[in-house]
């Protein structure tokens, strides 16, 4: 591969996805299987079409159970109105000009605050958050998805029908390509171009609209010299054609397409899905439930026996209205009775349980809201541990992966596209605050609070002489994510302010000690000259 050109497979990206689907297609079979006790709109058939047919289950416990999982780890990753991620600088490098300006780390934590908003406020406005949910749909259910993410706004989700991936034994993905079709009314410029140079002239006469072109969206790892890794993106058309123009470097935590996986197979190509370990549980809810509603129909049903040799007619039964008297006996007259109503009970009752283990395995039956408040930045923090808890730790790999790539793709997109700069290399860090890691901004602040109440118990009042009330409320604010200007006062008019503090001071003491009018003029005089700057001899000034 090292002798290869950045966007040359050795072979066509046509011919590699051909080489790699026989390896796709156990993966394949087994979300195909758990799909259809479970969603079966989630991950449909290869060859699906809008309205076509699909399984219908016994049951929505099992895709309730996927849908909230899935859910709920998109709003840990990224809960309402917080960022799922926090920029930390690097103390060690910036330890110089903080000693010689302690107010700095404060404005540092500010600023770095305020450039998470606008990077939270951005995201609020594109499709991610669907986007991502729909990813760990498929990674519970089938342990493998690809994003592609080319716009800000708009990142793409695709499953294992559409892509294939060769990794190294540590998971790495190393090649991945993704096969669309685009209608060739719709495409760019550029790839119908590519298209027509290996593709005969479109007869006349032809609906341009039924003209598809298959389009190949490549990726390779590249190593450079030194060792750094990164992603190089393209795309091909059948045929092998490049695309001109569609050729992107990028870093190797941040590549334009992200082949994610849920418990990795070290040495495949494929990951396993979540769902798996749960195949028989899930199992047994949809069997249950056909049994029950198979028994409930049995039991629905209401027929009446007649006996044929008693006295009562069976067209007196027939034509009988409610209400009516009609001539006959109790015993020759019956009504069917399956009597399967204990056998029915049992089968609930086991069907219960396995819907009760399902509930604690994927969190159907936890909620970090209480009713009728808002939900805090320490319940998302406690979401975050019952998911990593229920999930075997999952939760946090995925969190380091997968989640990571979506807040770092987005960070960097952001940064390009609406020009915005980037933060000093190797000055911060940003860390992904989901998982057991989940501490957020707001238990800084707590830790910031309890140290200040600490200390006041101890100094008492004594405290003010070693704190910088104006440093102490920035680094709150910035926890809290809080814009302060206009709001906390800089130094410059702390130091205005008590200034005029000292001086109405002075003159309200000159005024209470002067008596008689004359007094009364000669400190207005005194008043005057001290706003002046000009303080009579032997008259001292406060404080």
């Amino acid at each position: 591969m090292d002798t290869l050109s950045d966007t040359d497979l050795g072979i066509t990206a046509e011919d590699f996805y051909e080489s790699q689907l026989a390896d796709r297609t156990g993966p394949v079979e087994l979300g195909r299987r758990l799909a259809a006790i479970s969603s079966p709109s989630t991950f449909p058939p290869e060859q699906y079409k809008t309205g076509d047919p699909l399984e219908v289950t016994n049951q929505s416990i099992n895709a309730n159970a996927i849908n909230t999982l899935a859910s709920k780890m998109m709003l840990t990753g990224l809960p309402p109105g917080q960022a799922g991620w926090k920029f930390i600088p690097r103390e060690d490098k910036i330890d110089p000009e903080i000693k010689q300006d302690p107010e700095m780390y404060g404005q540092v934590l500010y600023a770095l605050s305020r450039r998470e908003e606008m990077h939270r406020v951005r995201l609020e406005a594109t499709q991610a958050r669907a986007a991502i949910t729909k990813y760990y749909k498929l990674l519970l259910l089938t342990g493998n998805s690809a994003c592609l993410w080319l716009e800000i706004d708009n990142p793409v989700i695709y499953n294992m029908h559409n892509y294939v991936v060769k990794r190294d034994a540590g998971g790495v993905p190393l090649v991945g390509v993704i096969k669309v079709s685009v209608s060739r009314m719709v495409a760019d410029q550029d790839i119908i171009d590519a298209a027509d140079f290996h593709k005969a002239k479109v007869e006349p006469g032809s609906n341009p609209w039924d003209d598809e072109i298959t389009i190949f969206h490549c990726q390779k790892l590249v190593v450079r010299e030194g060792g750094k890794k990164e992603y190089v993106y393209w795309q091909e058309v059948e045929g092998g054609h490049v695309v001109e123009g569609t050729e992107a470097v990028t870093d190797f935590d941040t590549p334009t397409i992200h082949f994610g996986g849920m418990i990795p197979e070290y040495g495949s190509n494929w990951f396993l899905p979540y769902c798996q370990d749960y195949e028989g549980d899930m199992m047994a809810v949809e069997n249950f439930s056909a049994a029950l509603q198979d028994g409930g129909a049995a039991a629905a049903r209401f027929l009446t026996l007649v006996d044929p040799n008693g006295t009562t007619e069976i067209k007196d039964i027939l034509e009988a209205d409610n209400l009516d008297v009609v001539p006959g006996r109790e015993q020759d007259v019956k009504t069917l009775r399956a009597d399967k109503g204990g056998d029915l009970a049992v089968t609930s009752q086991e069907c219960e349980k396995a819907v009760k283990r399902l509930g604690q395995a994927f969190l159907m039956f936890s909620s970090v809201q209480r009713t009728g408040e808002r939900v805090t930045a320490e319940e998302w923090r406690i979401l975050a541990q019952e998911i990593d808890q229920a999930m075997g730790g999952l939760w946090s790999a995925v969190a380091q992966t997968s989640q990571k790539y979506f807040v770092l793709r987005f960070i960097m997109m952001h940064e390009e596209v609406e020009d915005i700069g980037k933060l000093p290399e190797g000055l911060v860090r940003t860390s992904i605050i989901t998982g057991i890691d989940s501490l957020s901004q707001s238990s800084e602040a707590s830790r910031l609070r309890e140290g200040m109440a600490e200390a006041k118990e101890v100094l008492g009042d004594a405290l003010a002489q070693f704190i910088n009330p104006t440093g102490y409320l920035r680094r709150l604010f910035a926890y809290k994510t809080v814009k302060t200007d206009g709001l906390v006062k800089d130094d410059n008019q702390v130091a205005a302010d008590t200034a005029q503090q000292k001086q109405d001071a002075m003159q309200k003491t000159l005024l209470e000690k002067a008596t008689g009018p004359l007094a009364q003029g000669g400190a207005d005089m005194i008043g005057k000259m001290v706003e002046q700057g000009n303080v009579p001899e032997g008259v001292m000034q406060n404080g």
